[in-house]
């Protein structure tokens, strides 16, 4: 299956989630090299996608690897994707830190006290 596919599946499935909100970039001249495939906002936190095949998981250039990490930096969520399962993963994880500051993965997010 080709990355455009992956990319269209993910996104007809994030449409469908409450609390969701999904947009695919494109890559233009006038847009930020690496910025990943997919940037979302879910039930207030944020993910960013870069769908790759599962044959090409490891392939991200070297601008796409620094987007994931200053996305990450700024306390998003990044990660390389290859199938909407992926995405159904990382987005079990929403909230997980504001409800539970123990379980905090300080890779993917933050706990915030109110």
């Amino acid at each position: 299956m080709r990355e455009t596919a992956i990319t269209d599946k993910i996104l007809a499935w994030l449409n469908t989630q409450q609390g969701c909100w999904a947009y695919k970039t494109h890559g233009d001249p006038y847009g930020r090299r690496g910025t990943p495939d997919i940037l979302c906002c879910y039930k207030g936190l944020f993910y960013a996608f870069e769908v790759k095949t599962p044959a090409r998981k490891d392939d991200a250039t070297v601008h796409q690897k620094r987007a994931i990490a200053k996305i990450r930096a700024a306390y998003g969520t990044a990660e390389i994707v290859t199938d909407v399962t992926d995405v159904q993963s990382l987005l079990g994880m929403a909230g997980c830190c504001a409800l539970d500051p123990s379980s905090m993965d300080e890779t993917r997010c933050v706990y915030i006290p109110s």
